[in-house]
């Protein structure tokens, strides 16, 4: 079967290196407001480009500025006719949206939220094709063998075939917070998982890493609101070294200066990182899964926690979408180091976000 040449295509997007889109327009709009649309203003404007308005859904900041730029409605966007670059995770929706506004399908651009929007899927198959079909080998279902394929297709040619999963991410059948369950929650974010793992288990111990500082007060308000099991937060990144290192921050995430290759334009701070083998060595954890989302440095971090791995066989899932290389990378790292697990693929958005790798030891 040739799961990578697939027909179940649910969205078809138009997009276009950012370098090659500033040489087609003088100016754009943004669709979206916030933290992602702030980035990508400061990408697009250091290649030369201007942006003409910010659009966003709520009108309380319809008439304000952001950056010095005017925030407009969506049906202002499309009167306009200057191009819309979607700089939300909500992308599908707002494609779909502008469309119904009357908004040209050619003039809308769907970006990756991080705005490095060049992917080499297509090469990456080319130059792994034995890895490939090793790995397929190594997963549950052909629904797992189709979800990895075609996640290459959105980085090839911003096409994507989001598979409309019947769980919720991080709640795989085989692969989710049981009772009793000790857990690292490695990326905390706002705490959205560890009320997931909660919800679906009792007295489950999770341990939630977060570096970003901004988001302690919403771990520690989810923490205290944890009345069936135990939230322990560890204000720390996860890496292959105990040490302090740099890290990438914007309005509301952050990341490990440079971990996959990819740049970003944000300011940086200092903040302690520690191995996954050391934090559960000196603190008698025992975990039985480790979930990652940490913005590329899940090789480091998955190799900063190889003892655990191995001793202990955690059930695992870890996100696999941040560069086109690590769909590979990743399961080939951690079959090397347990050959003896069975893996399982869920692909949790329509964009090329949230591919998360599923891991069950056998």
């Amino acid at each position: 079967m040739d799961y990578y040449n697939g027909d179940r295509k649910d969205f078809m997007f138009t997009s276009q290196t950012l370098p090659l889109a500033s040489r087609l327009y003088d100016s754009i709009v943004i669709f979206g407001a916030g933290g992602c649309g702030r980035e990508l203003k400061r990408n697009w404007e250091t290649i030369g480009g201007t942006v003409a308005h910010f659009v966003d859904n709520n009108a309380n900041l319809w008439g304000s500025t952001v950056e010095s730029v005017s925030v407009i409605s969506a049906k202002d966007a499309v009167a306009s006719g200057l191009p819309i670059f979607i700089a939300s995770y909500a992308s599908p929706a707002i494609y779909q949206q502008l469309v119904a506004q009357g908004c040209d399908p050619v003039e809308i651009y769907i970006g990756d939220p991080e705005y490095k929007l060049v992917r080499d899927g297509a090469r990456v198959i080319e130059e792994q094709k034995a890895e490939l079909d090793a790995l397929m080998d190594a997963f549950g279902n052909d629904e797992s063998r189709f979800a990895f394929a075609q996640g290459f297709k959105y980085y090839e040619r911003w096409l994507t075939s989001s598979q409309h999963l019947l769980y919720p991410q991080y709640a795989h059948p085989l692969v989710k917070a049981e009772d009793g369950d000790i857990i690292l929650n490695c990326g905390g974010y706002d705490g959205d998982t560890d009320l997931l793992y909660h919800s679906m288990a009792d007295n489950c111990e999770v341990h939630t890493f977060e570096p970003f500082e901004e988001m302690l007060p919403k771990l520690r308000q989810v923490a205290a609101g944890i009345t069936n099991g135990k939230s322990i937060i560890v204000n720390k990144c996860v890496w292959n070294k105990n040490e302090t290192i740099t890290l990438q921050v914007t309005e509301t995430a952050s990341r490990i200066l440079n971990p996959g290759g990819k740049d970003f334009i944000s300011p940086t701070r200092s903040v302690e990182a520690v191995t996954i083998d050391h934090y559960c060595e000196e603190n008698g954890v025992v975990p039985t899964m480790i979930k990652m989302d940490v913005e590329a440095a899940e090789p480091q971090a998955i190799e900063g926690a190889e003892n655990v791995l191995r001793k202990y066989r955690p059930k695992l899932q870890i996100s696999i979408y941040h560069t086109p290389e690590q769909r590979v990378s990743i399961p080939l790292q951690l079959r090397k180091i347990d050959p003896n697990y069975r893996y399982y693929i869920g692909h949790h958005t329509p964009s090329y976000c949230e591919t998360i790798l599923y891991g069950l030891p056998v």
